[in-house]
């Protein structure tokens, strides 16, 4: 049953308990067991004996979830319940959606592609009400849903200072374009030619990974290994090799910021430089996979 199914607006949150767990098909004697279980649950105690319709919609969807939650139904709709709460709400959420799967089927609908994968166990993607894609690969159905949002358009700070003129990128030996699929560990060399403007003695950059969400997920800074990079000419390649990366599937752009190692002064920004297709088997609901040797003795 759907969050919420039988809330009226017009009774307290105790009342809606009562005919929240009725529509789910539980008697009162059985809710009056767990009536202390799902306010304690949905941390609605000092409002709970207030009409619904003075609750905000985060509230709402807290009584109805903590409902759910304790009367463990068969099969439970769970809309965006995670998009709500603070961070320790969502965290006993999730925790309590672990322990109903054991016994619960579960509609999980969301647009946070970690806590799909987290939860997940087949995928269904839709896209203006029709089926894109239906599989018991998650990773599957993440990509694809990424690669239905192209990035954002470029943005360009710092052109007074610098022009970039080219970037190249080979994946383990092979150039790639922007937006070409590279294999989930695979390590990268990357040459940026740039024309430098001003005069500046030496640098650092920064070239950051920016997922679908819009957050960097991995930082690349030049400092953790040198100390600055000297300028010597007009024309320069700022080249960097990376270890092999561990990304989930999906689309990432490349941000890069250039700063005078002397003032510290930002001399260059360019968003959306470049765009990553990354593939892999696994998704993980952590933003970064490290690997590692397992053994057992």
């Amino acid at each position: 049953i759907e969050l919420g199914a039988g809330f009226n607006p017009l009774l307290s949150g105790r009342e809606n308990i009562y005919n929240n767990g009725a529509v789910l098909g539980f008697t009162r004697s059985e809710i009056d067991q767990k009536l202390q279980d799902i306010i304690a649950f949905s941390e609605l105690e000092e409002f709970i004996d207030m009409p619904v319709q003075h609750y905000s919609s985060g509230m709402k969807v807290r009584l109805g979830f903590a409902v759910a939650a304790q009367m463990e139904p068969d099969v439970l709709i769970i809309d965006e319940v995670l998009a709500v709460g603070d961070v320790g709400f969502r965290i006993k959420c999730l925790n309590k959606i672990g322990e109903l799967l054991e016994s619960c089927a579960i509609i999980f609908v969301s647009h946070s592609m970690p806590q799909v994968a987290r939860i997940a166990t087949k995928g269904l993607l839709l896209e203006k009400g029709m089926t894109k894609i239906y599989d018991d690969k998650v990773s599957l159905v993440i990509s694809k849903y990424y690669g239905l949002f192209s990035g954002e358009n470029e943005r360009i700070l710092g052109v007074e200072n610098l022009i970039l003129e080219s970037i190249e990128i080979n994946s383990s030996g092979n150039k790639i374009e922007s937006n070409d699929t590279v294999i989930q560990g695979s390590s990268l060399e990357i040459n940026i030619k740039v024309h430098w403007k001003i005069k500046v003695d030496s640098i650092k950059c920064k070239l950051f990974f920016v997922n679908n969400d819009s957050r960097n997920v991995l930082d690349i800074p030049s400092e953790l290994i040198n100390e600055n990079l000297k300028i010597s000419n007009d024309q320069t390649t700022i080249k960097l090799e990376t270890d092999p990366i561990f990304l989930n599937g999906g689309l990432y752009t490349l941000t890069l910021v250039v700063q005078d190692c002397r003032t510290n002064e930002r001399l260059y920004r360019h968003d959306n430089l470049f765009t990553i297709n990354v593939f892999s088997e696994y998704y993980s609901w952590s933003d970064n996979i490290l690997k590692a040797k397992w053994s057992v003795k």
